[in-house]
């Protein structure tokens, strides 16, 4: 029998669409007479796609999928697609919506009942949907009319904007006049999308003219009809006057305006004595200040006495920007000068203009909003901390006990360390331990006993020593040395730790993020008997049977990454590393969406989050060692500062250690190569370790390229992926990379290395096909089954390599085993000039002295881990000592 329509698979990209679909498959059902349970879930999951069951899947663990009943099924995936939205968010959103510029009133007023669903008006929703029309509304004399009505109900109000509307409309047409009353509704916008090297209407980045030269004054980058300068001569001085909050179009048009010398701004108020005002504290090189927030102001301005009163003066610099007050008054500029900006949790080095005079009112300009994270969208409103302090307080109302600061108890099965059955229990004796430390252990001792993760034992097959290490709060903790016990016997277990640059490959189109954080995580987690046992701790009070997994147990990072990976799978914009849990997504509700899930499941597994460690909704983050935010990626701000104020190394331990950390940021450096070969050589063998005056200009390079604070962008699955190559005599460079939404080429990553000593000799030829191979295994995960476009300056290579090129009849042996291995990628072998690919080309010319790729490195192990015993006796140490002269006199003399 033929089914009556059809259904598409759900697009999990779209959880929004979930109830429309699923009407749609009600509909379907009862078209095709499809009654029973049974039969309605058959039905229904062959219709909804692999990845929609792949997610239902793990949504109704343990329970099987078969055994699940329809109704069940349906009720899982809503409240995981479209859970039910915050209540105060959506009054939020409701209460901020206005008509937007080109938006018809018809399509306001279904957008206000849109936002009405969530918001639980019940019967004042046509109220409160009439007074959002009146507030609304973009047309000031559409609103006047609305409000001298005496009784105006949801209908009147909805009837005389559609009247006004056509009316507008009519009376446009019947003049002839091209522009209705809703594109009158924010000249500014139209204004703003002028290029201002060219004056039409597009991206100055793309503008054709953007390496031009003008006639009139000289400069590059404009033709002589924008020229700024023979307009002023012309006596048409271009003012960009704000006098509401920006948008984004005109924070794009004041970026293009900064390119050109003596632009003017407005600033809306430099004398004090305005009343509600906005002020934000912050820390001014060290010092204190305070700001008003003023959406008036293009640049941030302090007085020159808040200048002279910071710390640190920073060096003032010619103002080539011209400022003028309300009433067109120039105000008189000491200079511009960078300061350090500590604003709650962000740190940046932005510019400042200092004015002449004291009694001038220190303005926080539109400069500094996106760099602080401050999203000003109305008179005084900063939307950002609104926002987040709403989400925050909302899931900790909501999900209480989960944020109620306890130690949580997974509710799921106790976990095994998977010990084998032969194994013979190790006892240690109990180690001394300082008296001033007895009483905090002691109280540590205590405190894990109320928790329920140790109880006292008297006969214990296994005894652990404990190594107490005490914290910076002068608090303690207590560690076990397994080392010596458990470890030793574990069979290791296999489940991968998830990659760093892997993880951070999949954050492309995320913009709000946040973090949360367990606590005490792996002691959240009960072991069975076997493992408790296993796990007893021996202490100066007697020994301990540990009923929660412990630190230090070799297989715990598996055992609680594997439980954590599980535990969240299916949910999308979802990292967990460890106790961390990065949680990423386009917008606040999505964001919202996603925590509330995670926070469900948490909640139904026991587990507890550490609520001073946790963050929600805000637009950068720090993340294993990297900021993330919409723009991508940058090293911590933290780290950076650990290298650059790091004292230069006075031994050869200490030069690993800064290079190690150095080396960490590898992906973000273009060029580090002959900088750090002075450093690199200092750790060969048979070198002797002098610190001189190259070693010395080296370290101060190698910082300097943190400083530059370079971003990578996020790796996007949907968007062309280019691999360019160069090489030359001493070494190979490979830049990956990817266009962006305004066609700018942008890096994902970096990488180079030096030429081995064979390698060296090697024809050009084959460097530059050994530089394509080096390239392809480097970022194998990003361009393997992927089709990826590989540029080369060395056109010889398209008929040797070329995906589509007949293989030559004579060719090395070495080439040809890399055409074969090439073969296993989807590549578009492409020649470009040299002088267009100028980064790949000084990675070639700055390689990283590093080994070769197709040997693996050795895996770091620590020794004293596998040494069963001393190399070396007592014995063995006084029969040397004796052979030897100046320390058997030594020995003598004592």
């Amino acid at each position: 029998m033929a089914t009556i329509g059809m259904v598409e698979p759900f697009d999990t990209e779209h959880p929004e669409n979930w109830d429309a679909y699923a009407e749609r498959v009600d509909f379907f059902l009862e078209a095709n007479g499809i009654t029973t349970d049974g039969d309605k879930r058959a039905a229904f999951l062959s219709i909804c796609g692999p990845t929609t069951y792949s997610i239902l899947r793990s949504l109704v663990q343990p329970q099987q999928v078969r055994e699940t009943p329809h109704t069940e099924i349906m009720q899982k995936l809503k409240a995981h697609f479209a859970p039910k939205p915050s209540e105060i968010v959506c009054r939020f959103k409701f209460h901020q919506r206005r008509q937007q510029p080109g938006e018809g009133m018809a399509k306001f007023i279904n957008a206000l009942r849109n936002l009405g669903e969530g918001c639980n008006f019940g019967s004042v929703l046509n109220d409160m949907i009439r007074d959002r029309i009146v507030c609304g509304v973009a047309e000031e004399s559409l609103q006047q009319r609305l409000l001298a009505k005496e009784t105006l109900t949801l209908e009147v109000a909805q009837a005389t904007a559609l009247a006004f509307e056509a009316a507008a409309r009519n009376v446009s047409d019947l003049r002839g006049t091209p522009e209705g009353f809703l594109k009158k509704i924010d000249n500014r916008k139209e204004m703003t999308k002028l290029c201002f090297r060219c004056d039409e209407s597009h991206s100055s980045e793309t503008c054709r003219f953007k390496t031009a030269a003008c006639r009139f004054c000289g400069k590059m980058g404009h033709i002589e009809r924008a020229c700024l300068r023979k307009k002023r001569n012309r006596g048409s001085k271009r003012s960009e006057q704000v006098k509401a909050v920006a948008s984004d179009n005109d924070s794009g048009r004041q970026n293009e305006s900064d390119s050109e010398e003596g632009t003017e701004y407005s600033i809306h108020r430099v004398s004090p004595g305005d009343p509600g005002k906005l002020q934000v504290k912050l820390l001014l090189n060290s010092t204190a200040c305070c700001l008003e927030v003023d959406s008036g102001a293009a640049y941030t301005v302090i007085s020159a006495s808040c200048f002279n009163s910071l710390r640190r003066k920073p060096n003032l610099e010619r103002n080539t920007i011209i400022l003028r007050d309300y009433q067109g008054n120039m105000i008189e500029t000491l200079g511009t000068g960078y300061v350090r900006v500590e604003y709650k949790n962000v740190h940046k080095t932005l510019p400042v203009i200092v004015i002449k005079g004291t009694r001038v009112v220190n303005l926080l300009g539109r400069n500094w909003f996106e760099p602080l994270n401050i999203n000003v969208s109305g008179i005084n409103q900063v939307h950002n901390a609104v926002l987040n302090n709403v989400i925050q307080t909302e899931l900790e109302s909501e999900f209480a006990e989960v944020f109620d600061g306890t130690l949580g108890v997974f509710r799921g099965p106790p976990i095994s360390l998977n010990l084998p059955r032969d194994v013979n229990p190790i006892v240690c004796k109990v180690r001394k331990v300082p008296f001033a430390l007895r009483p905090l252990i002691e109280d540590e001792l205590e405190r894990l006993q109320q928790q329920g993760v140790i109880e006292p034992v008297t006969h214990p097959r296994w005894a652990t020593p404990i190594v107490p290490v005490v914290k910076a709060s002068n608090e303690i903790r207590l560690c076990a040395d397994y080392r010596i016990t458990v470890n030793k016997v574990l069979r290791p277990e296999t489940y991968p730790i998830p990659n760093v640059q892997d993880m951070l490959a999949n954050l492309a189109g995320g913009r709000v993020f946040a973090k949360l954080d367990l606590t005490q995580a792996y002691q959240q987690l009960t072991v069975d008997d076997e493992a408790a046992e296993a796990q007893t701790i021996i202490t100066h009070k007697g020994a301990f049977r540990v009923k929660r997994l412990q630190f230090g147990i070799s297989n715990a990072p598996q055992i609680f990454q594997q439980l954590i990976d599980q535990r969240l799978q299916g949910i999308p914009g979802v990292m967990p590393y460890f106790d961390d849990i990065l949680v990423v997504a386009k917008d606040e509700a999505q964001l919202l969406g996603r925590l509330r899930e995670v926070l469900t499941r948490f909640r139904e597994d026991g587990l507890k989050l550490k609520k001073a460690k946790c963050v929600f909704n805000v637009h950068e983050i720090e993340f294993l060692g990297h900021k993330i935010s919409s723009r991508g990626l940058e090293p911590a701000e933290e780290k950076i500062q650990a290298i650059i104020r790091a004292p230069a190394p006075s031994n050869v331990t200490e030069l690993q250690a800064f290079l190690g950390l150095v080396n960490f940021y590898g992906p973000f450096l273009e060029s580090k190569a002959t900088i750090a070969e002075p450093l690199h050589k200092l750790l060969h063998k048979n070198v002797t370790f002098r610190w001189g005056r190259d070693e010395a200009q080296a370290f101060g390079r190698v910082k300097s390229l943190l400083t530059k604070k370079p971003i990578l962008c996020h790796y996007h699955e949907g968007r062309k992926l280019i691999l360019t190559v160069d090489a030359s005599s001493f070494g190979v460079g490979m830049v990956l990379s990817q266009p962006q939404e305004n066609g700018r080429e942008a890096p994902i990553a970096f990488h180079s290395r030096t030429l081995s000593k064979p390698e060296r000799n090697f024809a050009q030829v084959d460097k530059e096909a050994l530089a394509i191979m080096v390239g392809v295994k480097k970022f194998h995960n990003y361009i393997f089954g992927r089709k990826v476009e590989i540029r080369t300056d060395h056109k010889p290579l398209l008929g040797i390599l070329g995906e589509n090129k007949h293989c030559p009849n004579e060719i090395s042996p070495r080439m040809l085993r890399w055409r074969y291995n090439l073969s296993a990628y989807d590549y578009n072998l492409v020649h470009v000039a040299g002088k267009k690919i100028p980064h790949a080309d000084a990675l070639s010319r700055l390689p990283l002295p590093t080994t070769r790729e197709d040997v693996p490195r050795c895996a770091d192990v620590l020794m004293f881990e596998c040494v069963e015993e001393s190399p070396v006796s007592a014995q063995d140490v006084a029969r040397q000592t004796a052979k030897d002269p100046v320390l058997a006199h030594v020995r003598d003399f004592a």
